[in-house]
């Protein structure tokens, strides 16, 4: 039985499936550099990332990974906004006007994170 997302051999063959993939990773890690939700050394490290697997489980593999490092990336700077918005939120007077949308950001960010790890 083939896997939804595992197209069979007689379908695809290897280059277009790598074309693909990288399709999908360019446009993602595109995005987050030009929203600057990435910074240029990570982006440009993504980028020479070059796919020569022979086999659709090695493309699979290969990709999955690479996935996998981008998602841990995006989690780990969340994580610096959410330690930079504890230490303002610990400067502010508690009656500072500041406060509750300080707050409200944090819990957001909070939230974001605990479903990013689900």
């Amino acid at each position: 039985m083939i896997e939804p997302c595992r197209p069979s051999e007689t379908f695809i063959n290897i280059d277009e499936l790598i074309d693909r993939y990288q399709e999908m990773l360019n446009r993602q890690i595109t995005l987050a550099y030009e929203t600057g939700q990435m910074d240029s050394d990570t982006y440009k490290r993504f980028v020479v990332i070059e796919c020569d697997a022979v086999s659709l489980d090695a493309v699979y593999d290969h990709f999955d990974q690479l996935f996998h490092k981008l998602a841990d990336y995006h989690r780990e700077r969340l994580r610096e906004r959410i330690f930079k918005g504890a230490e303002f939120i610990d400067s502010l007077d508690r009656s500072d006007p500041r406060r509750p949308a300080a707050l409200n950001k944090y819990d957001a960010l909070c939230e974001r994170l605990r479903q990013s790890e689900k």
